[in-house]
């Protein structure tokens, strides 16, 4: 069983990596089975949510994907 909004040590879940590597299409289908879109990351360098990363990376498809899931 896929847990979607599992973190990993820095408090990433699999949106947040999806969306760090642009991988657009995984993004969609770990939205579409749930992934929390407003999951907070907690990294020595701040925190950040999916939608931040895709701000930071420009990533206009990925900022408008996460702003209608929100």
């Amino acid at each position: 069983l896929f847990k979607v909004n599992c973190t990993d040590n820095y408090g990433w879940t699999a949106l947040h990596s999806a969306v760090a590597a642009n991988a657009f299409h995984l993004a969609v289908y770990l939205i579409e089975i749930g992934a929390n879109v407003q999951a907070v990351s907690s990294t020595a360098d701040g925190c950040r949510t999916p939608l931040m990363l895709a701000i930071e990376e420009d990533d206009e498809e990925m900022i408008e994907l996460l702003k209608e899931a929100a």
